[in-house]
């Protein structure tokens, strides 16, 4: 029986992706680990009000550790809560790619890890890991805009579904354990964990190399499109899983796809986007999605037209960002607007791919 399993596992592997998941299903306790009912994100993300923190580390260790396989660090979060101040264990790992490597980044964004026990009843109760996003280049102070930029994208994105990543804004101050007398602080902002996310929406992330964009939710997958034009990104790649998650809610429904990582799209615009990002705000715009039909688009584009105040105000009523930074992101969003408005417009940009 044992090796006419492997021969089952081995011949699976070689077949579409619809099989495989039918072998992850029959191969996890999925009724066990998501029949809770995760219908909201944890209390931590619930708080939209910035948090000012410090964590305290051996950054100079982190920051010259392996990408490819980094090792964890032990760290204290530093808070203030009720007027006292809490001392939190945590771990503190490098993560990502471009960003993680020195070369691109001084500082790269890390992943921190909590101690279930240790948190409860703080503000961070609920939590087992969190991923930190925070300024490429640290020493430079101009670098605080890109990350605020995408903090903002990763909110747009989340008024529009709550098939996303929750995230809050921080203020931190980086202590260096060895030199503590050096200091510095940034805005930062912390992502919610892979499996919290997937666990909100009664779902799994599976892991594949490459994915038919037919085994995924049509209406979901084009709304993902549309706001990765709307941007103005291109670092991304559905069948690829480049920049994307992608769920599983049960084998008998299609798979969701979540985006992330927004920093080269042409509304954060940072130095070291490739290719640089220069030019008109329509420039290097392009719709990358597939071939859709007229009803599909109309019905997604009404829910960006329902959402256009939400979006515009989240913008407006931003306190971190300058007004010349905001009035930049405005011009993307009225731009994306105006071609939704003009019907002629629309159809040339979103039907592109029926005519290629």
């Amino acid at each position: 029986m044992k090796n006419l399993s492997m021969k089952i596992v081995s011949f699976l592997k070689h077949k579409s992706l619809k099989f495989n998941l039918i072998l992850l299903f029959l191969s996890i306790e999925f009724s066990t680990s998501v029949a809770q009912n995760y219908s909201s994100v944890l209390p931590f993300f619930q708080d939209t009000a910035l948090l000012n923190i410090k964590i305290m580390a051996p950054f100079e260790s982190i920051i010259s550790d392996d990408c490819k396989n980094p090792q964890n660090f032990q760290g204290s979060l530093i808070y203030f809560e009720n007027g006292n101040e809490r001392i939190i264990p945590v771990e503190l790992k490098k993560r990502g790619k471009f960003r993680c490597n020195q070369e691109n980044c001084s500082f790269p964004p890390l992943f921190i890890k909590f101690d279930k026990k240790k948190v409860k009843g703080s503000v961070f109760e609920g939590l087992n890991k969190i991923k930190l996003v925070n300024c490429c280049k640290i020493e430079d102070k101009k670098y605080e805009t890109y990350v605020l930029k995408e903090y903002l994208v990763y909110q747009f994105f989340r008024q529009l579904s709550d098939t996303s990543f929750a995230t809050r804004l921080l203020k931190v101050t980086y202590i260096n354990s060895n030199q503590p007398e050096n200091s510095m602080t940034r805005f930062a902002f912390v992502i919610e964990d892979d499996d919290d996310m997937a666990k909100r929406l009664n779902a799994k992330v599976i892991k594949a190399s490459l994915v038919s964009t037919k085994d995924t939710d049509s209406s979901q997958r084009l709304l993902v499109e549309m706001f990765q034009y709307m941007i103005g990104n291109t670092d991304v790649s559905i069948p690829q899983s480049h920049n994307v998650k992608i769920l599983i809610t049960n084998p008998h429904q299609p798979l969701l796809v979540v985006p992330y990582d927004f920093d080269w799209s042409r509304m954060v615009n940072p130095p070291y986007a490739k290719p640089a990002l220069e030019g008109k705000i329509k420039a290097q715009r392009q719709f990358l999605g597939e071939c859709y039909s007229d009803t599909l688009l109309l019905s997604t584009a009404r829910i960006f037209q329902k959402k256009k105040q939400n979006l515009l105000n989240t913008l407006r009523l931003f306190p971190y960002l300058s007004s010349k930074e905001r009035k930049v992101m405005e011009e993307h969003l009225i731009y994306f607007y105006k071609n939704l408005d003009n019907q002629k417009t629309f159809f040339e940009i979103f039907k592109a791919p029926c005519h290629q």
